[in-house]
């Protein structure tokens, strides 16, 4: 004859916490006849959840060779810590360098070694250790044209009309010497 135990289940509590459950259960041959106990514990842990994705990056403080770009920091429903990682490549590319990318926990990067006159694309991801979020800009155009840096230096023109006056000035001194110079001509045509 085959063993079907009756279960009779009671003192449940439920942590929403931790989503645990613990259960205590009274065993039965039959009806009558108690077997045991058992107690055990059911933890349902909740998956890791991937963070917002960051923002639009802006850039600001933008030189011929580097720019500071910042963006909206993400929020990680978990409270997990987030680190970004960031790229850039020139605008028109179409691949993202990898030695265009950058890791940082804020919400701000140092972009350097940027070439001037161009126009770059930046996008952002985070990042909570585990999962990541999508690069801004994948559904809009928000990574486009993020940073123009400054044109490239440029001599410095020549003035249009020098002024004659500026020329003919002299000093004393060298008017002095000029007029001993005359005399000394003058001189020597006597001889």
């Amino acid at each position: 004859m085959r063993f079907l135990p009756k279960v009779q289940i009671h003192n449940k509590t439920f942590n929403a916490a931790v989503s645990s459950y613990k259960m205590q259960a009274d065993i039965f041959r039959n009806t009558t006849d108690y077997e045991g106990q058992v107690i055990w514990l059911a933890t349902a842990i909740q998956p890791n959840r991937a963070p917002s994705v960051p923002t639009n990056p802006v850039a600001s403080n933008v030189t011929r060779t580097s720019a500071r770009v910042s963006w909206g920091a993400s929020n990680d429903p978990d409270g997990d810590p987030i680190t970004y990682t960031i790229q850039w490549k020139t605008d028109g590319a179409l691949s993202w360098p990898l030695a265009n990318t950058a890791a940082t926990s804020n919400a701000y990067f140092n972009v350097t070694g940027l070439s001037a006159g161009m126009v770059y694309d930046v996008h952002v991801k985070a990042s909570d250790g585990s999962l990541e979020s999508n690069w801004n800009g994948w559904f809009d155009s928000s990574e486009e044209n993020v940073i123009t840096t400054l044109p490239p230096n440029r001599a410095p023109s020549i003035p249009a009309n020098p002024m004659s006056s500026n020329l003919a000035r002299t000093s004393p001194r060298t008017s002095e010497l000029l007029k001993t110079a005359s005399q000394a001509e003058q001189e020597k045509l006597k001889i």
